[in-house]
């Protein structure tokens, strides 16, 4: 999946998810960069280089202070994949205060 729905939290909360994906092309899968939308968002690359048929992961912490109301971060990475070479992974959800 592309996105992850915190649903609501209280601000100045820490959410964590991690994107889990499989490498199901024919050759090894580079993840070249991650970028995210803004400095609340950070991302961890498990491994940059994931193997044909291995799995990997991209963990992701939004730190909710000082966000109120609906958010949508966004965490842009870049691969060797030729056929979708810029995947975006959406973060979504309510801050109240």
């Amino acid at each position: 999946t592309l996105a992850f729905d915190f649903d609501t939290v209280k601000m100045g909360s820490k959410i964590n998810y991690s994107f889990v994906f499989k490498n199901a092309g024919k050759n090894d899968l580079i993840i070249h960069k991650t970028k995210a939308s803004c400095g609340c968002t950070a991302s961890n690359i498990a491994k940059n280089i994931v193997k044909k048929g291995e799995k990997g992961k991209i963990d992701i912490e939004f730190n909710t202070s000082g966000r109120r109301g609906n958010q949508l971060k966004t965490i842009t990475v870049t691969t060797n994949d030729p056929k979708n070479p810029v995947i975006v992974l959406t973060i979504i959800g309510y801050v109240r205060e």
